[in-house]
Order: C-alpha cells, then sequence, then structure tokens
C-alpha cells in the first residue's frame, strides 16, 4: 500500500489525477473498454440505473411533516419495521399513482 492508501483504491487515478505511483506497464488512463463509457474529455461517466433514488425538494405542510414523522417512530417502535421516511413517501406516491382518477378525487378534496 502507499503512503496515503488512495493509489491502491480502485478509480483512484479518476479521483486523484495521476499523483498515484505509475509504473512503466500500467498507464494512467485506462483503454476505454476497460472504463465503461468514454467522453470527449476522457472521463468515466457513471450511468444512473434506474432503481438509483434522485433526491428532489417539495415543500409539505408541517402537520404533515409531523405526520410523518410520528408514521416512521410508530412503525420502528410498534412493528420492529426498518423504514425510513423516504420508503414511507414513495410507497404512499405509488399507491396514488396507480388510479388517476382517485388521485383527482384526493387532490380536489373530494373523497367520499
Amino acid at each position: 500500500m502507499s503512503k496515503t492508501g488512495r493509489e491502491d483504491l480502485p478509480g483512484a487515478d479518476l479521483l486523484f489525477g495521476s499523483h498515484g505511483k505509475q509504473t512503466e506497464d500500467k498507464p494512467s488512463v485506462e483503454e476505454p473498454e476497460e472504463r465503461g463509457i468514454r467522453s470527449g474529455s476522457n472521463f468515466k461517466i457513471a450511468k444512473l440505473e434506474e432503481t438509483d433514488p434522485v433526491k428532489f425538494t417539495f415543500y409539505f405542510n408541517p402537520q404533515i411533516l409531523e405526520d410523518l414523522e410520528v408514521a416512521k417512530f410508530r412503525l420502528r417502535m410498534e412493528r420492529r419495521l426498518k423504514i425510513s421516511k423516504s420508503d414511507i413517501v414513495n410507497a404512499a406516491l405509488s399507491y396514488c399513482m396507480k388510479d388517476l382518477t382517485f388521485l383527482e378525487r384526493l387532490v380536489s378534496g373530494k373523497l367520499d
């Protein structure tokens, strides 16, 4: 291992540049086939998988946020579920998105 340990990590040359140790048989830039996607400036571009979460901002009523926090706490304490607020919101939105008529009635306040 090197003095700092950075050169031995996978992708260290991409993160820290060519400051890592180099040998004559190993160039600092990998071949495109080994790197995956190659851009014009010779950097690796990471593809986002469809299952990777994406950060997004929404504005919520403070009471809804309090209810969400209580729901997370109760599910963790009473049901012993390892769950996050994001899990709860994703599940609720997925459920609502299945029926646009229901979603329309829910949003417009015409739910019987």
